[in-house]
């Protein structure tokens, strides 16, 4: 959620700001009704304060009528002003937390994923002497990745794994959380999958989102364990000794990928129900560089463990999620495709989410008001897709898969799947 003060003062950046998402100006709207807020918040202020000094008075008089009337004249006046003022409050509200996050200065301009500027690479892919296949081909061709299973059971999009494909995904997820854990220092916390709409709201989820999976009695789904590790600190005040403050979970995710019509509509790539590590840090504003970097580097190192090639991408204006300030996509090497496919995404969030989620530090600012963390999350990584990589980067000609060297502890010693 934006912050009205930024608003009061930079109303012209402001809509520079948001411009580069594609919206319109807004600020003048905002602060129109910002201002008939403050007047009537000022007015009823007045009134209170002069009912309160009548209501005095009567005490030492209780007879007095004249001082009653003008008691309650007061308390209409007040009945009236009060709706209104909780009118315009409401549409600042709903205005500021549907407005998108204000963007880093050095967020590349951009209108989708296509303008995304890459950073760095790592790894050469490799060079097959055969053409390589696709990782869904890979795990039917072997009789343990079952599409039309998990279509009999749940419909399209979601796949049954058997054996050691089963056994290989859990692996991954296992090594992926030990990682962050024991040597990254996450702290690992096992989290509910359903959440209220307060929580999805403070992570800026909702009010909208298309994508989202939503029970009949007001449950969501998470769509990330992002939305539970930030919500662990709602309606907190931290002490800014314990910064930064970093969260690790290993969960299944549930999305229903609205918008995707006729892409990605076989395999593991874009499913309605996979599993993800999530890495959550609260940092102190002034030190959220440090900790996105960070949070890339140990996601980095699961790639570079499993020795998938990978390249960094800045997301532009326009692919920037509406609450990220800054992100960026690692996107992983798919022979099979032939090409990079995104695996994770790294952002920060400034203090949008804490501000929504009331998240402050025990910290006051210039004008003596608690300052807010700023958030970041990211992938550390995504299980599905970083699974469909290995099958593709680590196939023989025969279809046969070798088993990553960092995961066979995981599988027993196993070193190739048949």
């Amino acid at each position: 959620m934006l912050d009205i003060q930024f608003v009061r003062e930079n109303p012209c950046a402001f809509d520079e700001n948001i411009a580069k998402r594609g919206f319109p100006p807004q600020a003048e709207q905002v602060l129109q009704w910002d201002a008939a807020w403050r007047v009537l918040v000022l007015q009823i202020n007045q009134l209170q304060e002069k009912k309160n000094q009548l209501s005095q008075q009567i005490r030492l008089a209780p007879e007095n009528e004249v001082l009653r009337l003008q008691v309650q004249n007061l308390k209409e006046q007040l009945e009236k002003l009060e709706p209104e003022c909780e009118k315009y409050a409401h549409r600042v509200h709903e205005k500021l937390i549907t407005l998108p996050n204000m963007l880093m200065p050095d967020v590349p301009i951009g209108k989708n994923d296509e303008e995304n500027v890459e950073l760095m690479r790592w790894g050469k892919p490799r060079d097959f002497d055969f053409t390589p296949r696709q990782h869904f081909e890979l795990g039917e061709n072997i009789e343990q990745m079952d599409f039309k299973r998990a279509a009999k059971i749940s419909g399209t999009r979601f796949v049954v794994l058997r054996r050691d494909l089963a056994r290989l995904h859990r692996a991954l997820g296992q090594f992926m959380l030990n990682l962050h854990v024991d040597e990254h220092h996450f702290e690992e916390v096992a989290v509910p999958y359903f959440v209220r709409p307060e929580s999805m709201m403070a992570t800026a989820h909702l009010p909208k989102f298309d994508n989202g999976f939503c029970t009949r009695d007001d449950y969501w789904l998470i769509p990330s364990a992002e939305v539970s590790l930030i919500n662990l600190f709602r309606d907190e005040v931290i002490d800014p000794a314990r910064l930064p403050i970093k969260v690790a979970a290993y969960t299944p995710c549930f999305r229903s990928e609205a918008g995707a019509a006729g892409r990605d509509t076989r395999g593991m790539i874009r499913m309605h129900q996979f599993h993800k590590v999530e890495l959550v840090t609260l940092a102190h504003p002034q030190k959220w560089r440090e900790s996105l970097d960070e949070t890339i580097h140990c996601a980095e190192k699961i790639l570079r463990l499993l020795e998938l090639p990978y390249r960094q991408m800045q997301l532009c204006s326009g692919d920037c999620a509406v609450k990220e300030t800054y992100a960026v996509d690692g996107e992983v090497w798919f022979p099979g495709q032939n090409r990079y496919r995104e695996v994770c995404t790294w952002a920060c969030t400034s203090d949008y989410q804490s501000r929504r989620a009331n998240i402050r530090i025990n910290q006051t600012n210039a004008q003596n008001r608690k300052i807010h963390p700023y958030i970041i999350y990211g992938s550390g990584t995504a299980i599905e897709r970083v699974f469909a990589a290995i099958l593709e980067n680590y196939q023989h000609e025969n279809g046969a898969i070798a088993i990553p060297a960092v995961l066979q502890p995981f599988m027993k010693g196993q070193t190739v799947i048949l």
